[in-house]
């Protein structure tokens, strides 16, 4: 955390002292005229590298080159006509201004990246469940898919979306990294609950905006909402979190899997909203009926 907080307070100065030196005059003289494009170049890369992560994960030295040839490229364009030695002072200064910024922010996202993975890393040891990634389940959703075309076999897909995960902090920035710490507690928490409701064959996927997906092979609807009512009673007993959830299924709601999580997540709803003829799974009031359900889902 003190090397995130020391980057950023370098990074905020050194930008700060770019677009202040042309106040710096010497007997009413400006002493650093920097070209416009140069401000353009500087303000670019600050905004791609924090909005768009494949930027973030690029090599260092890849961006530097990157960013270099595009300045280059504009000097010489707007350097047409006259001589390239012309204020050849400021062109340097410019160019080692715009890498030094490159470097700074790639060294300050390459940090955040690092403290990120390792809480997550440490939640995820803490409490131990079966959530994957998109990216890790992707094989295994191609082939899922693909079998239940080839053998005409029922899926079901189920979309948690936990509603209280927004926890009380005030916008200094140590709070605001407690408070993410503490939301990647509360996610693995759910996670591992969810995790421990399913069947072994059930895929658990991380979706985006802190969502959960379940892809319940040869499952159909009926059988995918007593075990969706099953999870969202044991989250709400284990945790008090409150889900909305979204069911789909294929091939009657949709052929493809980005079309059944697309499909659950528009039928969002609250737990209170269940169709009656499911109800009794939510409300649970006997072990035994429970049980019966459980043995059912996983059969």
């Amino acid at each position: 955390m003190k090397d995130i907080k020391r980057h950023l307070f370098i990074l905020f100065f050194f930008v700060i002292l770019i677009f202040n030196l042309e106040r710096l005059d010497f007997q009413d003289v400006s002493i650093v005229n920097f070209r416009p494009y140069f401000y353009f170049l500087i303000i670019v890369n600050l905004l791609l590298m924090l909005v768009w992560p494949p930027l973030q994960k690029t090599p260092v030295y890849i961006l530097l080159s990157l960013w270099g040839a595009i300045y280059i490229s504009l000097w010489l364009y707007f350097s047409r006509g006259r001589a390239l030695t012309e204020n050849v002072q400021i062109t340097v200064l410019e160019f080692l201004f715009l890498e030094a910024t490159v470097w700074l922010l790639h060294s300050l996202v390459d940090k955040v990246g690092k403290t990120e993975l390792m809480v997550n890393t440490l939640v995820l040891g803490i409490f131990p469940g079966r959530v994957m990634t998109m990216e890790a389940a992707a094989v295994w959703i191609k082939n899922e898919m693909n079998r239940g075309r080839r053998h005409n076999r029922p899926l079901s897909v189920v979309v948690l979306d936990p509603q209280n995960l927004d926890l009380d902090a005030d916008s200094a920035l140590l709070r605001q990294f407690q408070r993410d710490v503490l939301k990647q507690f509360v996610l693995a928490r759910l996670g591992q609950i969810i995790s421990d409701q399913v069947r072994q064959t059930d895929m658990i996927i991380r979706g985006e905006d802190d969502k959960f997906i379940v892809l319940m092979p040869d499952t159909d609807k009926g059988s995918s909402s007593i075990t969706t009512a099953r999870i969202l009673n044991e989250i709400q007993a284990r945790s008090g979190s409150s889900v909305r959830f979204g069911i789909a299924s294929f091939p009657q709601d949709a052929l493809t899997f980005e079309e059944l999580v697309h499909r659950a997540t528009v039928n969002l709803s609250s737990p209170g909203d269940m169709v009656p003829e499911i109800s009794p799974a939510v409300t649970f009031s006997s072990s035994v009926a429970s049980s019966n359900e459980k043995v059912s889902s996983k059969s």
